[in-house]
């Protein structure tokens, strides 16, 4: 009998823990594309279609992150929830990595509700080079000591609409 307990006992630990560590995996989980949840904005841009499918990446709460690329033929929607994306981290052309948001020509990118908070490496929150909408965003870099441009725009267009704060 004192066996049977024991091994009861034993079970009902491992199911508490597999059940404490499934829940750690889905607390890490910061956005969402399609039903599919990532734990990097850059892992839900590589998921994106190069067809030009407009596919939106939904911000599932406040974030800490490094900075992403968007390649070309990208056509991304970053709904961000009206949560904060911070960028802790930078990306960037080989050699000159400075960048939060690195939007390649050829690709279309909307950036709406919610803020964008430069953190304290990125010297250009947004280098554009695509066609980028800000809807309803704030692109915030007062706090970053680093930053020398919120929106770089070398190519495509930019429309600011909206209740839009740079």
């Amino acid at each position: 009998m004192r066996c049977k307990q024991k091994i009861l006992a034993l079970l009902l630990a491992v199911a508490l823990l597999l059940a404490m560590s499934s829940t750690a995996l889905a607390d890490g989980e910061v956005c969402e594309m399609n039903g599919t949840k990532y734990l990097t904005l850059a892992e839900a841009v590589a998921a994106v279609p190069t067809n030009g499918t407009q596919t939106t990446i939904t911000l599932l709460k406040d974030t800490t992150g490094n900075g992403v690329i968007v390649p070309s033929g990208k056509n991304i929607i970053f709904d961000l929830g009206w949560n904060v994306y911070t960028v802790d981290g930078t990306v960037g052309s080989s050699g000159t990595e400075t960048n939060g948001f690195q939007l390649l020509k050829g690709s279309t990118v909307t950036f709406q509700n919610g803020t964008i908070k430069g953190g304290t490496a990125a010297k250009i929150l947004i280098q554009n080079y695509a066609n980028l909408t800000l809807k309803d965003v704030t692109l915030d870099a007062q706090g970053s000591t680093q930053c020398q441009y919120v929106c770089s725009n070398n190519c495509g267009t930019v429309d600011i609409t909206g209740d839009t704060n740079i």
